[in-house]
């Protein structure tokens, strides 16, 4: 072979390298994964709940209407601010006069019924006195018949005892004329006469007390009848119900608020009849408001009483300085929290929509990597970090497999216990296409 061939030889096995080499870059530039790294940052992890809430008043009013009138026209809607002595709603003037009617045969009856009341207390009066009269008659007789009773008894008993006296006398000189049938006779009716008397003792003591118990109910005033006190009661009532219609007819059934402030409720509608609850429920527009938000039972571990939070309205408006004040339960679901914040008036309005965030720092820590380096299988926590490999075309980087502990993270970093990474590993944070442990990695320069 000569020169010339050999040199052509060479020329054509330099071109066919130049070529592989290309190829070969270009193949390793397609299936080798590009990465991002960061290394251990020292950092105060923050973490945030946010939610949505509503203001609320603080101060309500209630608007009455009387009852069992019909509703001709609603003017306002819930959540509508309305003025002092803004009309509100309309009843119908024909509802109106027929219950002043019905008013006013209602008094008729009850005068009626108090004329009853008062006849039939008079004729209990007359009654009671003439029970307190008999009752003291029979007092005095009882004590006066129990009086002579016992006395008889006692002579009875004395002259029983004189008796056998006289018997002693007479044959305490002379034994021979002594008679134990005689003498036991005398005995007996002593004894007879002392029970006699026991017994009329005690019924005495009975029929007397009886007697005076009776006279003491008779003296004592009769239970309170408190039929007719009521009855002059529901009177009263139904003549201020009857003004108060008369006051509704002048105004042309016309019911105004009595207040500045926020319609909170309306219970009643157009056609309806008012009932003894509240037609209209109004929140006044002085003094503070209150805002009220959910938020997740989990969320407890970063939200408690006392914690700053920040508002934000609807309106544009916002509120920095904010405090939580109470965090309650919710009763229609136990896996939320209702939290409570008050809010100065002319913050925002009644009805508003707020946004709201809670924020409580923990840390700082001293192993800390963006979210996005941290995976997690089977319970367990790993990272990727970049690695340096000897092969047959040098020494490639790759990304090796390392578990980890996490003490805290939020939805942007998470830090690692210490110990577990070295301050200049570098943990992959992004990559071009899926890796696994041992996956060749190329830098992406930042």
């Amino acid at each position: 072979m000569n020169r010339k061939n050999l040199l052509k030889w060479f020329g054509m096995f330099f071109m066919a390298m130049l070529l592989f080499t290309v190829l070969s870059r270009a193949s390793d530039s397609v299936n080798v994964a590009r990465v991002s790294v960061s290394g251990l940052q020292n950092q105060i992890i923050v973490h945030e709940v946010r939610g949505t809430g509503k203001v609320l008043g603080t101060r309500e009013t209630a608007v009455f209407a009387p009852g069992d009138q019909r509703v001709g026209r609603i003017l306002v809607r819930e959540g509508q601010t309305v003025q002092e002595g803004e009309l509100l709603l309309v009843l119908e003037e024909d509802t109106i006069l027929q219950r002043i009617e019905e008013k006013k045969t209602e008094i008729q009856e009850q005068k009626w019924k108090i004329e009853d009341l008062k006849s039939a207390a008079e004729l209990n009066g007359e009654k009671k006195e003439q029970a307190l009269k008999r009752a003291e008659e029979n007092y005095e007789t009882t004590v006066k018949n129990g009086e002579i009773n016992l006395a008889n008894a006692r002579m009875e008993l004395d002259v029983a005892e004189q008796k056998l006296q006289i018997y002693f006398n007479s044959v305490a000189y002379d034994s021979s004329r002594r008679d134990g049938s005689r003498e036991q006779s005398l005995r007996d009716e002593i004894r007879s006469r002392e029970e006699a008397l026991v017994q009329l003792i005690m019924s005495t003591d009975q029929e007397t007390q009886e007697a005076e118990r009776a006279l003491e109910d008779a003296k004592m005033d009769s239970a309170s009848d408190s039929s007719l006190s009521t009855a002059r009661s529901e009177l009263k009532e139904l003549r201020r119900e009857l003004k108060e219609l008369q006051t509704l007819k002048k105004q042309g059934g016309e019911i105004c608020s009595p207040v500045k402030g926020v319609v909170k409720s309306v219970s009643v509608s157009t056609g309806s009849s008012t009932g003894v609850e509240a037609a209209m429920v109004l929140y006044e527009t002085e003094g503070d408001f209150r805002m009220t938000g959910s938020i997740s039972a989990e969320d407890l571990t970063y939200v408690a009483a006392g914690d700053g939070i920040v508002l934000k309205g609807s309106s544009g408006k916002n509120m920095e300085d904010g405090v939580v004040e109470t965090i309650g339960e919710d009763e229609t679901d136990p896996a939320v929290r209702i939290i409570s914040v008050t809010v100065p008036a002319g913050t925002f309005s009644i009805g508003e929509s707020v946004d709201f965030t809670v924020s409580k720092k923990s840390g700082p820590y001293r192993s800390c990597i963006p979210l996005s380096g941290l995976y997690a299988e089977n319970n367990q926590n790993y990272v990727y970090v970049v690695d340096t490999e000897n092969t047959v075309l040098g020494e490639v980087l790759t990304a090796r497999k390392v578990s980890v502990t996490v003490t805290d993270k939020n939805e942007q970093t998470a830090a690692l216990g210490e110990g577990t990474l070295s301050s200049d590993q570098k943990v992959i944070v992004g990559s071009s296409r899926l890796i696994e442990d041992g996956s060749r990695v190329r830098l992406v320069e930042s």
